[in-house]
């Protein structure tokens, strides 16, 4: 047998969390795509608008009589700061046709930036509106708003030097041809750049309506949700882990404990499913477990147990009982959980009289050993009729210590379902007397501080951990290589035939004399 591939192995020890969890995984990786792409359908759209200006700076001179005055209309860079302000936004409304418009709405509205790194002198202005002729028209109204404001400025600088420049006409001594010439010269100049001004501002490219909105994009946004689902799942998963303190992993029980783990008994196992053939090779290796790792440790009365109710205690203890049975050993297999005893039921005796009963001298313990029809061994059952009066005293009692000699005596091997350890106390007493004690935790269902706890109570009682078992898992065996079914070791019976009783005429639809069939015994609990 080939070497298992221990790249293979860890990899699988990192899928399996998300296997175990993939209704959660497949939940966030759906429903967060879907609630994105439905509120981006939801959300109004958003449409934008552009256009681009060609911004020119003009300037003049004048320096008549020694003053030096220099007139300049502002720059590309000027003009995005223009932009900004309240004044244009104020002429943009009123190109608008609507003056009441709110300025700082508008403003809102609005942004500006070089159209291009390559140039100093082309801006573009965008506009975004939930409609998109509104944003086209207000791209070109704030175009047209920066056009004037720009030229506006410029004229009524020129206009005050024109004016200043001819007050200063006034002063000049006839005959000074030079002075007059030159002031007629700059008086050009200012009125040859007055009448320039619109020019110096040019929409080289109208805003037209936008076809589609630039928000919301739901193809887009579902995109970056999924990616964001997945981040997200990755680390719901090991937190989900973290919090959620059940059993996970069968391996987890050896790490817990520090005792080994016995078998992984299948879901199949319990009551109410079709047993195939890995539910009996699960409890073959139970079997053989036990011996090989309790090899120098005589095994006479084992307790069955677990932290609480419904983890397949009783389950462990009938199928055990029937496993060591069949190898040739004489058994007895004695239902403890004097609260709700099964045992009896699930393997088709007649659990009166009782446990109970022989405890009280109110039956004899021969009458009481119920003799289980299992092929190629001796499996008796001493059961209880219903629930007992009083279990916690009668568990603890002398009697019982000395009815596990008596019983101990007349097989092999006892076996004894016992109460949960942490739901009940009444089996504590038997723990120092018993050769040890099989825990048994449910996978997904078993918290590991009950399992913790539960080993606590065995070691402060004196007892022996012999081993725990995990059930609930997918598959049976050691370590989950259960189901191959081979007939040479006598694994490839039937589901008839691993049912917890030999007796095939109950797998066949015979009935008991309570006229129930063996699966229908089988299917309680």
């Amino acid at each position: 047998m080939g070497k298992e591939d221990p790249a293979g192995a860890d990899l699988s020890h990192y899928i399996e969390p998300y296997r175990r969890r993939r209704w959660l995984v497949l939940g966030i990786l759906i429903l967060l795509p879907a609630a994105v792409y439905g509120v981006s359908k939801l959300l109004p759209k958003t449409y934008e608008a552009e256009t681009t200006l060609l911004v020119r700076a003009t300037s003049v001179s004048s320096s008549v009589f020694g003053n030096a005055e220099t007139i300049t209309s502002g720059s590309a860079a000027d003009t995005l700061t223009l932009i900004g302000t309240t004044p244009v936004a104020e002429e943009a409304a009123k190109e608008l046709g609507d003056p009441d418009a709110g300025s700082a709405q508008l403003l809102g509205q609005v942004s500006a930036g070089f159209a291009s790194a390559e140039s100093s002198e082309f801006i573009s202005i965008t506009a975004e509106d939930e409609d998109p002729v509104r944003a086209a028209e207000i791209a070109n109204a704030f175009a047209v708003a920066i056009s004037e404001t720009r030229a506006e400025e410029t004229r009524t600088e020129i206009q005050k030097t024109i004016r200043r420049l001819g007050r200063q006409a006034d002063e000049i001594e006839a005959g000074d041809k030079a002075t007059e010439g030159e002031l007629s010269t700059q008086l050009q100049e200012l009125r040859g750049l007055l009448a320039s001004q619109r020019g110096s501002t040019q929409v080289i490219e109208a805003a037209n309506v936008p076809a589609s909105p630039i928000s919301p994009r739901p193809a887009r946004n579902t995109a970056l949700a999924f990616l964001l689902a997945v981040l997200l799942a990755a680390g719901a998963v090991p937190l989900a882990d973290a919090l959620n303190r059940r059993l996970r992993n069968p391996d987890e029980l050896e790490s817990l404990l520090g005792v080994s783990m016995l078998a992984q008994i299948p879901e199949r196992a319990f009551p109410g499913n079709v047993p195939g053939n890995d539910v009996r090779e699960s409890f073959q290796t139970l079997r053989a477990s036990l011996t090989y790792f309790n090899l120098d440790r005589e095994l006479e009365i084992i307790l069955v147990t677990s932290p609480g109710h419904t983890e397949g205690k009783t389950t462990v203890s009938t199928h055990l009982a029937i496993a060591v049975a069949r190898e040739g050993r004489d058994v007895i297999l004695v239902d403890g959980d004097m609260r709700k005893p099964q045992a009896a039921a699930r393997l088709g005796v007649d659990p009166a009289p009782g446990l109970e009963q022989v405890l009280v001298d109110d039956a004899d313990l021969d009458e009481a050993l119920q003799q289980a029809d299992i092929e190629g061994g001796s499996l008796r059952v001493l059961g209880n009729p219903g629930p007992a009066r009083n279990p916690a005293i009668l568990l603890g009692s002398q009697r019982m210590r000395d009815l596990l000699v008596r019983l101990r005596e007349k097989c092999d091997l006892v076996i004894v379902d016992t109460p949960p350890l942490l739901a009940v106390s009444d089996a504590i007493p038997l723990l120092k007397q018993a050769s040890g004690t099989i825990l048994v935790g449910k996978l997904n269902h078993t918290h590991t501080s009950a399992l913790s706890k539960t080993q606590e109570v065995i070691a402060a009682a004196e007892g022996t951990l012999l081993g725990s078992v995990a059930t609930g898992a997918s598959s049976g065996g050691l370590y989950g290589y259960g189901g191959y079914g081979y007939g040479d070791d006598g694994y490839g019976d039937s589901a008839e035939e691993q049912a917890p009783v030999a007796g095939r005429r109950g797998a066949e639809g015979e009935t008991d004399s309570t006229g129930r069939s063996l699966r229908d015994r089988l299917s309680r609990r």
